[in-house]
Protein backbone atom coordinates (compact mmCIF):
# COMPACT_ATOMS: atom_id res chain seq x y z
CA UNK A 1 0.00 0.00 0.00
CA UNK A 2 1.36 3.42 -1.00
CA UNK A 3 1.07 6.24 1.50
CA UNK A 4 0.61 9.77 0.12
CA UNK A 5 2.10 12.74 1.92
CA UNK A 6 0.43 16.11 1.47
CA UNK A 7 2.89 18.90 0.65
CA UNK A 8 1.72 22.45 1.16
CA UNK A 9 2.98 25.24 -1.14
CA UNK A 10 4.80 26.81 1.83
CA UNK A 11 6.60 23.55 2.61
CA UNK A 12 7.53 23.06 -1.05
CA UNK A 13 8.93 26.62 -1.26
CA UNK A 14 10.91 26.15 1.95
CA UNK A 15 12.35 22.88 0.63
CA UNK A 16 13.44 24.48 -2.66
CA UNK A 17 14.98 27.46 -0.84
CA UNK A 18 16.83 25.14 1.54
CA UNK A 19 18.16 23.02 -1.32
CA UNK A 20 19.31 26.04 -3.32
CA UNK A 21 21.09 27.58 -0.31
CA UNK A 22 22.78 24.32 0.59
CA UNK A 23 23.91 23.82 -3.01
CA UNK A 24 25.76 27.17 -2.91
CA UNK A 25 23.90 28.68 -5.83
CA UNK A 26 24.27 32.36 -6.60
CA UNK A 27 21.41 34.66 -5.60
CA UNK A 28 18.69 34.90 -8.24
CA UNK A 29 19.25 38.67 -8.44
CA UNK A 30 22.71 38.04 -9.89
CA UNK A 31 21.13 36.48 -12.96
CA UNK A 32 18.32 38.99 -13.54
CA UNK A 33 18.49 41.27 -16.57
CA UNK A 34 18.98 44.77 -15.20
CA UNK A 35 20.67 48.07 -15.97
CA UNK A 36 21.65 50.97 -13.77
CA UNK A 37 24.10 53.70 -12.88
CA UNK A 38 27.50 52.70 -11.52
CA UNK A 39 29.38 54.92 -9.05
CA UNK A 40 32.65 53.66 -7.58
CA UNK A 41 35.44 55.39 -5.69
CA UNK A 42 38.78 53.61 -5.75
CA UNK A 43 42.07 54.24 -3.98
CA UNK A 44 45.20 53.53 -5.96
CA UNK A 45 47.55 54.53 -3.14
CA UNK A 46 47.16 51.30 -1.19
CA UNK A 47 50.31 49.32 -0.48
CA UNK A 48 49.85 45.89 -2.07
CA UNK A 49 51.76 43.13 -3.70
CA UNK A 50 51.58 43.08 -6.66
CA UNK A 51 51.88 46.79 -7.35
CA UNK A 52 49.47 48.40 -9.84
CA UNK A 53 46.50 47.58 -7.63
CA UNK A 54 43.61 49.77 -6.52
CA UNK A 55 40.96 49.06 -3.90
CA UNK A 56 37.29 49.97 -4.16
CA UNK A 57 36.47 52.14 -1.14
CA UNK A 58 32.81 52.80 -1.99
CA UNK A 59 30.36 51.39 -4.52
CA UNK A 60 26.65 51.58 -5.20
CA UNK A 61 26.63 48.09 -6.78
CA UNK A 62 26.39 45.18 -4.33
CA UNK A 63 28.26 42.88 -6.75
CA UNK A 64 31.34 45.20 -6.64
CA UNK A 65 31.58 45.97 -2.91
CA UNK A 66 34.09 48.08 -1.02
CA UNK A 67 37.37 46.22 -0.37
CA UNK A 68 37.31 44.56 -3.83
CA UNK A 69 40.70 44.81 -5.55
CA UNK A 70 41.37 46.03 -9.09
CA UNK A 71 44.57 44.65 -10.64
CA UNK A 72 46.15 46.33 -13.69
CA UNK A 73 48.47 44.29 -15.91
CA UNK A 74 50.31 47.36 -17.22
CA UNK A 75 52.55 49.05 -14.73
CA UNK A 76 52.24 52.81 -14.54
CA UNK A 77 55.63 52.94 -16.22
CA UNK A 78 54.53 50.62 -19.04
CA UNK A 79 54.89 51.03 -22.81
CA UNK A 80 52.26 53.74 -23.27
CA UNK A 81 53.69 55.92 -20.50
CA UNK A 82 55.85 57.76 -23.05
CA UNK A 83 52.59 59.07 -24.48
CA UNK A 84 51.29 59.86 -20.99
CA UNK A 85 48.65 57.12 -21.17
CA UNK A 86 47.85 54.00 -19.17
CA UNK A 87 46.10 51.36 -21.30
CA UNK A 88 45.68 48.15 -19.38
CA UNK A 89 43.66 44.99 -18.96
CA UNK A 90 42.07 44.83 -15.51
CA UNK A 91 40.95 42.05 -13.19
CA UNK A 92 38.53 42.89 -10.36
CA UNK A 93 38.67 40.40 -7.51
CA UNK A 94 35.74 40.32 -5.09
CA UNK A 95 36.34 36.81 -3.66
CA UNK A 96 37.11 33.31 -4.91
CA UNK A 97 34.84 32.51 -7.86
CA UNK A 98 33.55 36.10 -7.93
CA UNK A 99 35.46 38.38 -10.31
CA UNK A 100 35.25 40.48 -13.47
CA UNK A 101 37.62 41.47 -16.27
CA UNK A 102 37.86 44.50 -18.50
CA UNK A 103 40.09 47.27 -19.78
CA UNK A 104 41.02 50.80 -18.66
CA UNK A 105 42.65 53.72 -20.46
CA UNK A 106 43.76 56.79 -18.50
CA UNK A 107 45.38 59.99 -19.78
CA UNK A 108 47.92 61.02 -17.14
CA UNK A 109 47.93 64.60 -18.44
CA UNK A 110 44.21 65.17 -17.81
CA UNK A 111 43.63 62.35 -15.28
CA UNK A 112 40.53 61.39 -17.27
CA UNK A 113 39.82 58.04 -18.85
CA UNK A 114 37.39 55.21 -19.57
CA UNK A 115 37.03 51.66 -18.30
CA UNK A 116 34.90 48.80 -19.52
CA UNK A 117 33.95 45.49 -17.93
CA UNK A 118 33.02 42.73 -20.32
CA UNK A 119 32.29 39.59 -18.28
CA UNK A 120 33.15 37.73 -15.12
CA UNK A 121 32.42 34.80 -12.85
CA UNK A 122 29.85 34.12 -10.13
CA UNK A 123 27.45 37.03 -9.62
CA UNK A 124 29.49 39.06 -12.15
CA UNK A 125 29.21 36.42 -14.92
CA UNK A 126 26.94 38.54 -17.13
CA UNK A 127 28.17 42.06 -16.30
CA UNK A 128 28.89 44.68 -18.91
CA UNK A 129 29.88 48.19 -17.85
CA UNK A 130 31.27 51.42 -19.27
CA UNK A 131 32.50 54.13 -16.92
CA UNK A 132 34.27 57.45 -17.15
CA UNK A 133 37.28 57.79 -14.87
CA UNK A 134 38.09 61.05 -13.09
CA UNK A 135 40.58 62.12 -10.46
CA UNK A 136 39.21 63.04 -7.04
CA UNK A 137 41.10 65.38 -4.76
CA UNK A 138 41.67 64.38 -1.17
CA UNK A 139 42.86 61.28 0.61
CA UNK A 140 46.39 60.25 -0.26
CA UNK A 141 46.20 61.92 -3.69
CA UNK A 142 45.36 58.71 -5.56
CA UNK A 143 41.56 58.60 -5.40
CA UNK A 144 39.59 58.11 -8.60
CA UNK A 145 35.88 57.93 -9.44
CA UNK A 146 34.21 55.57 -11.87
CA UNK A 147 30.87 56.92 -13.10
CA UNK A 148 28.82 55.24 -15.81
CA UNK A 149 26.38 52.43 -16.46
CA UNK A 150 26.23 48.69 -15.95
CA UNK A 151 24.10 45.91 -17.40
CA UNK A 152 23.54 42.34 -16.30
CA UNK A 153 22.29 40.36 -19.29
CA UNK A 154 21.95 36.66 -18.50
CA UNK A 155 20.52 35.84 -21.91
CA UNK A 156 23.75 37.00 -23.56
CA UNK A 157 21.89 39.23 -26.06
Amino acid sequence: MTKLIAVTPALAGFTILTLSLSAGTAPARAFEARTGQLHIEKDCGIKTNPANTCQIVSSNLDELPASSLIFYDQPTGGPAIGMGVLDSNIFIYVKSGDWAVGRCTLDFNTLLGVCTLSYGSGPLATISAKVNVSYQTGGDGQLFNWDGTYTFNPSGN
